[in-house]
């Protein structure tokens, strides 16, 4: 569901500087209304959150941080279903207003820290667009002109706990993404090293003691957790925080439900995603048509997940062979909706049709998914499996 980003193409970073001198972010009153409209935002109560952000924005027309927040609310609705690019124009507009906006901080007395800070978060933000959207050649050339402000932000560090969570995430995916994406690793000639295990440890700082940037560092470090650095115990911690801040956001139930069936919490899980099961499939044609955020926060990108876990449980856990087909062939058709797709579940809908099609007694249609995985799946792991299956020596599920 979701796609790493190489960091220097851009991350969600964070929107607060502590101990600015009597800037914007500093104040009190925008200070809590961004919290407020960021709640709205995470609950993706989108609507609400731009009426508190455009507000901002009359309040202070000549600043620049309203309009990344109203940009930070438009990428969460381009987020949950990145088929859908109804939304990318209104994102661009508002990231390049900060960005016009921005350049007035930069002679200002006192507004260095927060000129510094605001033009890193905003190119990098607009970078991270450009890098989902697989336009490479612009993200590039946006990395590039992030790189001074990174640079200058480490300075910063001391001042502002905020700083932590960029720098962090830096330094883990200088390290991750040339690791997991090698035809990035030319451009990583241009980028200071990075350094995983002071990437981790400034993610936690972040989440221990940031303001507004603690969600996205909890999320970040769950998904380390699950995917590159293997520890199901750490992940469950912070899924179940986000969750127990959030408790409306469909993107931060579903990888609470992953997290759990780590943790063989079984019970738990399906009690997560059999309640969203039942909610799409109330709503009309939910098995042949496209869903977006703007018909339901049950989009057809946080659904395929839902149905391919589901699938997995029934499967694996309860050997309900029978169960489990219709849920993988459900979890195929709205993966054929969605743009962007998580490697590992697009190719485990794969490879699971096929395991529970051979467990069916369905040999040829089941070879048929081991082949495709065999072929196009960039997941070793997958690859390795099916090519077994095919000569017929399945790996024990």
């Amino acid at each position: 569901m979701w796609k790493w980003i190489p960091l220097i193409t851009g991350l969600l970073l964070s929107l607060s500087v502590k101990n600015t001198t009597a800037q914007v972010l500093g104040l009190p009153y925008f200070q809590e209304q961004a919290h407020a409209g960021m709640n709205f935002l995470y609950d993706l109560e989108y609507f609400k959150a731009k009426k508190i952000f455009t507000t901002l924005q009359q309040k202070y027309p000549q600043d620049p941080a309203p309009h990344f927040l109203n940009a930070l609310n438009t990428w969460w609705r381009i987020t949950i279903s990145r088929d859908f690019r109804g939304y990318d124009q209104e994102f661009l507009s508002e990231i390049d207003s900060a960005l016009h906006k921005c350049a007035a901080l930069e002679k200002k007395p006192g507004a260095r820290l927060e000129y510094v800070f605001l033009m890193f978060n905003t190119l990098a933000f607009k970078g991270r667009y450009y890098a989902m959207r697989e336009e490479w050649f612009q993200a590039a050339q946006i990395a590039r002109k992030c790189l001074p402000y990174l640079m200058e932000g480490r300075k910063f560090q001391s001042q502002s706990v905020e700083f932590d969570f960029s720098i962090g995430l830096y330094e883990y995916f200088a390290v991750y993404f040339p690791e997991k994406h090698p035809v990035t690793r030319p451009f990583m000639v241009f980028f200071p090293e990075g350094n995983k295990t002071k990437g981790i440890a400034l993610l936690e700082k972040a989440q221990a003691g940031s303001s507004f940037s603690r969600n996205e560092a909890l999320f970040f470090l769950m998904r380390i957790y699950v995917d590159d650095e293997p520890n199901p115990g750490k992940a469950l911690v912070y899924a179940k925080e986000l969750v127990k801040r959030y408790p409306k956001n469909t993107v931060y139930q579903v990888y609470l439900a992953q997290t759990l069936l780590l943790n063989k919490d079984i019970k738990q899980a399906k009690i997560i995603l059999e309640n969203y099961q039942t909610q799409f499939e109330q709503l009309p044609n939910y098995d042949v048509r496209r869903y977006d955020q703007i018909h339901n926060w049950l989009t057809s990108q946080v659904m395929q997940s839902v149905y391919y876990y589901l699938g997995k449980i029934r499967l694996i856990e309860e050997k309900n062979v029978m169960a489990s087909i219709p849920l993988f062939r459900k979890a195929e058709i709205l993966s054929g909706f969605c743009v962007e797709l998580d490697p590992i579940v697009k190719e485990g809908i794969w490879y699971y049709s096929g395991r529970a099609l051979l467990a069916a007694g369905k040999t040829e249609a089941a070879n048929t998914y081991f082949r495709k995985v065999h072929k196009d799946a960039e997941t070793e792991t997958f690859k390795a499996a099916a090519s077994a299956c095919l000569k017929g020596n399945c790996p024990t599920l």
